[in-house]
């Protein structure tokens, strides 16, 4: 079987297995997940699929796509304030195939996307990887607004301005259990 990280929008097909396994780690809405999913582009927001697959091309798979199993998933999304800086987030790799070096592939795979764009710094949240994040060269940063899937829905100055409205201009509140980490991307 073929291993390969590729963008979900260019595989549609995709989204309803990715649907399920976020949400067995974290539970949403089918609809709102699909939403979310929609949005990605070759652009930001951007998500990615590890998919595992008969041999041949991905593309030439059976119609039915039975044979195509979705094993990891991660995103980025636009960062507000930072122009070359993303949030990477919901990675994820199913459980039956955790220790196969699919979470590495996934970081890697969102880092390559970053270096090919032109974004220099990377942001993630963490509850309980940290040891696993900081082998891959990320250590622990201050905390980031992300616009997330609705990123082309509002300007960075309407976004501010919202901001100042309803959160008085304060940053966020710190959610203790979560570390956040960052890592320079083309320095």
């Amino acid at each position: 079987r073929k291993l390969e990280v590729v963008p979900i929008h260019n595989h549609p097909y995709l989204i309803q297995k990715t649907i399920i396994l976020l949400n067995t780690q974290w539970r949403r809405s089918e609809s709102s997940r699909q939403a979310s999913l929609e949005k990605s582009s070759d652009d930001l927001p951007i998500n990615f699929v590890v998919v595992e697959y008969d041999d041949g091309d991905l593309q030439n798979q059976p119609e039915d796509h039975t044979n195509i199993t979705v094993l990891g998933h991660g995103s980025l999304t636009p960062v507000h304030d930072k122009k070359d800086a993303v949030l990477m987030e919901s990675i994820l790799v199913d459980e039956s195939q955790r220790g196969r070096g699919l979470g590495r592939l996934i970081v890697l795979h969102c880092e390559e996307f970053c270096n090919k764009h032109g974004i220099k710094e990377i942001f993630l949240n963490t509850k309980d990887k940290q040891t696993f994040y900081e082998h891959l060269g990320y250590h622990p940063s201050s905390s980031v607004t992300a616009l997330g899937a609705n990123a082309k829905l509002l300007t960075g100055d309407q976004l501010s301005g919202l901001l100042k409205v309803f959160g008085g201009g304060a940053p966020p509140k710190q959610d203790s259990s979560v570390t956040w980490m960052s890592k320079e991307i083309n320095p």
